[in-house]
């Protein structure tokens, strides 16, 4: 997933287009994991409940989101874009290094 967003980043679309085409994008990849989690019988009526859990707090936040990003200038929406990207590339090493069990 970080490399679509750094892919939708480099497009330097405006902030609205950038946050539409991403929340579709996280949305139909959510929409095509389901069926494949239920397959593998990884989805149980505890996930689904936690999950849209999850969601109440997001709909709550969304308008904060909405008014924060409004008082951002596109080079700084720009910067915070790229920090979230660093830190998902470092989760990403650090998850495959515990998992991995490999030391650098």
């Amino acid at each position: 997933m970080p490399v679509s967003v750094s892919f939708l980043n480099a497009l330097c679309l405006d902030r609205r287009t950038f946050i539409a085409i991403i929340s579709v994008f996280f949305s139909v990849m959510s929409a095509c994991q389901i069926p494949a989690l239920a397959w593998f019988g990884l989805v149980t009526t505890h996930s689904i409940a936690l999950s849209l859990f999850a969601v109440l707090p997001i709909l709550l936040f969304m308008p904060v989101g909405s008014m924060a990003a409004e008082r951002f200038s596109k080079p700084a929406f720009d910067k915070v874009i790229l920090f979230l990207l660093v830190g998902l590339a470092i989760k990403l090493l650090v998850d495959a290094v515990a998992y991995r069990g490999v030391a650098f």
